[in-house]
């Protein structure tokens, strides 16, 4: 334990990490259960792309409660790598599911599910990066590494290499969520007739928003810990743990889908590459009403060449 904080601190942040690291891990749980319960026709592209985001945090949350296990060096070399890698990807992931909501809306029918895979392997390998740079640093002179803190979390070290690999990441692309669903909004605003009750913009505003719960506080530790000579606060790393660890649950309430009654699953599996939105609003009910006149032509066409 570092001589900066105190046994009663050290004992606060564990207690509470491993409180919410289980919260997590239950949340989780439940939205990857609920996931597979349903029919795969069902799986719309939108809960797709929170299924992979929910897999990520779930391998970060798991990460989190490894730490409360004594490996040794080559484990905590491990747990750190994988826990900076499904961060990384999270913070990346955001990103895709704000440009695919855009893609979708400007042009419903077009089909995203053909590169789907290659987008989750190729956030994946850039979200590995930083790792990969450790390993390689490590295995050539021992510059970098990944190591114990001040409260037994596997990280990046030296500080210098945990700013650039890992806090910097984190600040720019939290900015690039927030900048990208202000365009986004802005160009729906100005080229799709959508209503103006606002159910569309929090449809889209919910991740960055999320994102910014769970990742703020983590800004004003980096940013207190240099202003103070890398000194960091208790109060502030406190509620960056809080913060930081409480996306699994946090996911679980914002982006929880019931499963589609047996009345509309037809619509669920015409509509599963457009269905973003509230069913309410008039885009949905425009997306809607697309695919119900589709298979209404369908029919038709059938009949006739019956006939």
């Amino acid at each position: 334990m570092s001589s900066l904080f105190t046994n009663e601190q050290y004992w606060t942040v564990r207690i509470t990490n491993a409180a919410i690291t289980m919260l997590s891990l239950v949340g989780e749980i439940y939205m990857i259960s609920s996931y597979y319960s349903s029919k795969p026709r069902q799986r719309t592209l939108p809960m797709k792309l929170v299924h992979v985001l929910v897999i990520s945090n779930l391998v970060y949350s798991l990460c989190n409660a490894l730490s409360y296990v004594d490996g040794g060096e080559t484990f905590c070399f491990i747990e750190g790598f994988f826990q900076t890698s499904s961060y990384i990807f999270s913070l990346l992931w955001i990103q895709v599911i704000l440009l695919l909501v855009y893609k979708q809306i400007m042009n419903f029918r077009s089909r995203i599910h053909g590169y789907f895979n290659a987008l989750v392997l190729f956030a994946t390998f850039l979200s590995c990066i930083p790792g990969i740079i450790v390993t390689i640093v490590y295995l050539m002179n021992g510059g970098m590494y990944f190591g114990v803190d001040s409260f037994s979390f596997c990280t990046i070290f030296p500080s210098d290499a945990y700013y650039i690999l890992q806090a910097l990441p984190t600040i720019v692309l939290t900015i690039m969520a927030w900048i990208l669903a202000a365009l986004i909004v802005y160009y729906i605003r100005q080229e799709v007739g959508v209503s103006e009750d606002g159910r569309e913009y929090k449809a889209i505003l919910r991740y960055p928003f999320v994102l910014f719960i769970c990742q703020f506080p983590l800004f004003l530790d980096s940013l207190v810990s240099k202003l103070n000579d890398g000194k960091p606060l208790f109060f502030f790393v406190l509620l960056h743990i809080i913060a930081v660890r409480s996306a699994g649950w946090m996911n679980a309430i914002v982006y929880r889908r019931k499963s589609p009654s047996m009345k509309t699953e037809r619509i669920e599996s015409k509509t599963s590459e457009c269905s973003i939105f509230d069913r309410k609003s008039i885009l949905g009910q425009h997306l809607i009403a697309v695919a119900d006149l589709d298979i209404v032509q369908q029919y038709h066409t059938n009949m006739n060449q019956t006939l």
